[in-house]
């Protein structure tokens, strides 16, 4: 054979009914599902963003019919780095942070902070105060283990302190006697009121270094995240085509071999029509070859 030569090749007509309708209405139907599939596909592009949330999420429409394209937490921004001398603020602190050190792990300088609640970086809690006679401040200021209390009242005879915390399930009912007032100090105060709020018969059953402790807050960071952004119209265009074309003529090509294979097995399909409009019967090769010598033999 010549593949050089320039041929007019014999068209097979398949004799089934509505095989035709049928095969361009499902083409129909194939372009539209490939067209839907591939704009989620290659229909988008990654971005930058920067955002507050490591565990910020996305969702877009196609997420519904492919789940297994919704990202999960924390999958789509990178760790914030932290390093010796960064300064940093936890959330709902007034107070900046700074790391002095980190321990040792190999090479790594630094430490990938992913969000992660901050246990001991914590300045301020509050202390509810009522008083009786006359009206007062309680300030309550704990950046460590150590307990820092400013009270200020005019009444030298007495008050009643109701004190509560975000912990505790019942109000601390304390009596400050005038002896803690007087001389209005921070040594004074700070060592009177610390032995009545860390004595244990305050709280029976509690543990009084947990008992003023509040839950530690998230660092307030920024971080490098990728999302994915519909394209430009015409990059949508190209990007969405050239795959709906690839995917459709490969399943085309497939559906033409099925149907022509089981063609060609039917009673007659062998039968075809040449340009010139006369009927064209091919047969298998040994069978021709039988056939001739049958009639050589009749010759003879």
């Amino acid at each position: 054979m010549n593949f050089l030569a320039i041929e007019y090749p014999i068209t097979r007509t398949i004799h089934w009914k509505r095989v035709t309708v049928l095969s361009y209405v499902g083409a129909f139907v194939l372009i539209i599902f490939l067209t839907i599939l591939n704009v989620a596909l290659v229909g988008y592009e990654t971005i930058n963003v920067f955002q507050n949330n490591y565990n910020a999420t996305q969702e877009l429409w196609f997420h519904g019919f492919l789940p297994y394209g919704k990202p999960k937490l924390g999958t789509l921004c990178d760790p914030y780095l932290l390093t010796i001398g960064d300064h940093f603020r936890v959330q709902g602190s007034e107070l900046d942070w700074t790391i002095s050190s980190i321990k040792a792990n190999g090479q790594n300088s630094g430490l990938a902070y992913t969000a992660t609640s901050v246990s001991s970086a914590y300045d301020v809690t509050q202390i509810i105060v009522n008083a009786r006679f006359e009206p007062g401040r309680f300030t309550y200021h704990s950046p460590s283990e150590e307990i820092l209390v400013i009270l200020e009242c005019n009444n030298l005879d007495g008050i009643s302190l109701n004190a509560s915390t975000q912990l505790l399930e019942k109000t601390l009912h304390l009596k400050a006697l005038s002896t803690i007032l007087t001389p209005m100090n921070f040594t004074d105060s700070k060592s009177s009121l610390y032995e009545l709020l860390n004595h244990s018969w305050v709280v029976s059953g509690f543990d009084s270094k947990t008992l003023m402790s509040i839950p530690g807050g998230k660092i307030e960071a920024t971080y490098f995240c990728k999302h994915q952004h519909l394209k430009e119209s015409g990059s949508l265009f190209v990007s969405a085509l050239l795959a709906v074309l690839s995917m459709f003529y490969t399943i085309w090509a497939v559906y033409m071999w099925i149907i022509s294979t089981l063609a060609k097995r039917s009673l007659g399909a062998n039968t075809c029509l040449t340009h010139g409009g006369a009927l064209y019967q091919s047969v298998d090769l040994e069978t021709a070859v039988v056939a001739w010598d049958s009639r050589e033999e009749e010759a003879k």
